[in-house]
């Protein structure tokens, strides 16, 4: 006897061929970057899975690759961020509601010639997707880090910013540092501009000697330059040198 096909088996086939249709996001792995277009060939990491009509049996294939898939790498006002995508990152694929291919040409309001919805034919990729086991290695709760995953980068937290490789990090001069610095420097140009306003004095001074009131003010105006001076580099050394011991830590 021929099996018999029910209303409630017709709508449930029709519904699961309606989702299966719809595309959300979901994982895939890039097998190739455009640097100069920001594209990328992208595998999806999940098997097509469809059931056999005679068996009834389960079957993955391999499903194509989704070619030329714009990456969004952050970017704002002229500014951005590059990172080196390369084959075998792994990025989330996130399905255009409907199609982008428009905006893409003409970054303007579009009337998009693809009537489809949630299909897969408009995906875009997101970085930072990892597998268990895979997290970026210098990720952590207390500061923020740019850099590679051996640890060579900069690091930012509430009371330092550190620069280079873990051993021997180079301090980075904080706010606090950069202010005193600033402070010295003013300090230095007021004292030369005494100083040179001095010397411009005693030299019309027609006694000329050492011990005229003109040469007095020039030597006075001469120390105060030089501490101010001394207080100066003080402060530059360690804001130009090339290794520190630690970082320089900002004052509470």
């Amino acid at each position: 006897m021929d099996a018999v096909i029910s209303i409630s088996d017709v709508v449930l086939a029709a519904m699961d061929s309606l989702r299966d249709g719809l595309h959300t996001c979901e994982i895939g792995k890039v097998l190739s970057f455009d640097a100069g277009e920001c594209t990328a060939d992208v595998q999806p990491v999940n098997k097509r899975r469809f059931q056999d009509a005679d068996t009834g049996e389960w079957i993955f294939e391999d499903r194509p690759a989704y070619p030329r898939v714009p990456v969004f790498l952050p970017q704002a006002g002229g500014f951005g961020l590059s990172l080196p995508v390369s084959s075998g990152d792994f990025v989330l694929l996130v399905f255009a509601q409907t199609s982008i291919s428009e905006w893409r040409e003409s970054e303007q309001v579009s009337e998009p010639t693809d009537a489809g919805r949630l299909t897969d034919g408009h995906p875009v990729a997101f970085l930072g997707a990892f597998a268990k086991g895979a997290a970026f290695a210098q990720a952590n709760a207390s500061g923020a880090f740019l850099g590679h995953e051996s640890g060579n980068g900069v690091d930012v937290s509430s009371a330092d910013v550190g620069i280079g490789a873990p051993a021997g990090r180079d301090g980075v001069a904080t706010a606090t540092s950069t202010a005193a610095f600033f402070t010295a420097l003013n300090a230095y140009a007021t004292a030369a501009a005494a100083f040179a306003t001095a010397a411009a004095a005693h030299g019309n001074d027609p006694l000329l000697g050492g011990a005229a009131p003109t040469g007095i003010a020039m030597a006075s105006a001469a120390t105060a330059a030089a501490t101010a001076a001394t207080a100066l580099v003080a402060l530059a050394i360690p804001m130009l040198a090339s290794n520190f011991s630690q970082t320089v830590k900002a004052s509470p």
